[in-house]
C-alpha cells in the first residue's frame, strides 16, 4: 500500500520515490503492473495529475514502461542513482516535450535504416502482421486497438535493428510520448487521422522492402510532421493555459 502525503515538498518526486520504494521492496517486479493512476492518487491523497508526471519521471528513467490500453509496468530493476527530480523537470517543461518527440523521431530514423541492413524474413513478416492489426483496427474505427498496434509496428521494427541501446531508448521515448503527448490528443483527430497514418506506416515497411534509406527517412518525417503540428498549435497552448 503506498502511504498518503502531506509534506509540502514536491509531491510528484513523493510519488516516484514511493513507488521506487515499493519496487525496491519487491512489491512490484519486472513485468508486473502498477495499480491505476486513480488508484495511486487515492491512496497518496494527491492530483493524477501528479501521478502522472511522476509516472513520466520514472519512464524517462527507464524503470517503468507504458502499454496502450493496458496500463503501466515495471520494465527495469531499480537502480539507486537514478535521478528523480531531473526526470521530474524534464517531464514537466513543455519545450522539453517537444524535443522529446524530435529525439523519438531521430532515433527511429537511424533504427529504420539499421533495419533495412539488418531485418530477416521472419523480421519482415511480424512488421507486416502489425500494420495487417492496424489495418483491420481502422476498418472497426478502434482508437485502442489501432494505437496498440502502432506500437508493436515501431517497436518490431526496432527489434529487426538489432541495436538494444536503441531500442531500448526509442522504448522510453514511446512510452513518454504516448501517455504525456497522445493522451492530450483529441480521440476524434486520432480516429479520423488513422487512415491517414495506416498509409504512412504502409511506406515505412515499403521502404524498409526496398531497402530505400533516403525514402524511409523521408517516410519516418512525414509521419511525424503533421503531429508534431498538432502538438505545437493544441498541446502546447493546452499547457500553458494550465500552468498559467
Amino acid at each position: 500500500m503506498f502511504k498518503e502525503i502531506s509534506r509540502l515538498k514536491r509531491k510528484s518526486a513523493y510519488v516516484a520515490e514511493q513507488i521506487l520504494a515499493a519496487i525496491r521492496r519487491g512489491e512490484y517486479k519486472k513485468g508486473d503492473r502498477l495499480p491505476a493512476e486513480r488508484a495511486i492518487a487515492e491512496q497518496m491523497k494527491v492530483s493524477r495529475n501528479c501521478v502522472r508526471e511522476a509516472l513520466s519521471a520514472l519512464q524517462l528513467s527507464g524503470i517503468l514502461e507504458s502499454k496502450v490500453g493496458a496500463g503501466t509496468y515495471v520494465r527495469n530493476p531499480v537502480d539507486s542513482k537514478v535521478d528523480i527530480e531531473r526526470a521530474l523537470n524534464l517531464a514537466k517543461d513543455t519545450k522539453d516535450l517537444v524535443e522529446i518527440w524530435e529525439a523519438r523521431r531521430e532515433i527511429e530514423i537511424v533504427l529504420i535504416r539499421l533495419a533495412i541492413e539488418r531485418a530477416t524474413p521472419t523480421d519482415l513478416n511480424e512488421i507486416t502482421d502489425h500494420l495487417v492489426e492496424m489495418r483491420k483496427a481502422v476498418s472497426a474505427c478502434d482508437q485502442q486497438e489501432y494505437l496498440a498496434a502502432n506500437e508493436k509496428f515501431h517497436l518490431s521494427i526496432a527489434d529487426s535493428a538489432d541495436n538494444l541501446p536503441l531500442r531500448n531508448a526509442l522504448q522510453a521515448l514511446y512510452s513518454f510520448t504516448n501517455k504525456e503527448l497522445l493522451d492530450h490528443v483529441n480521440t476524434g483527430y486520432v480516429i479520423e487521422g488513422m487512415e491517414k497514418s495506416l498509409r504512412e506506416h504502409e511506406h515505412i515497411l515499403e521502404s524498409i522492402r526496398n531497402a530505400d534509406k533516403p525514402g524511409s527517412a523521408e517516410a519516418i518525417n512525414a509521419h511525424f510532421r503533421e503531429l508534431e503540428s498538432y502538438l505545437e498549435t493544441k498541446y502546447l497552448g493546452r499547457l500553458e493555459e494550465t500552468i498559467a
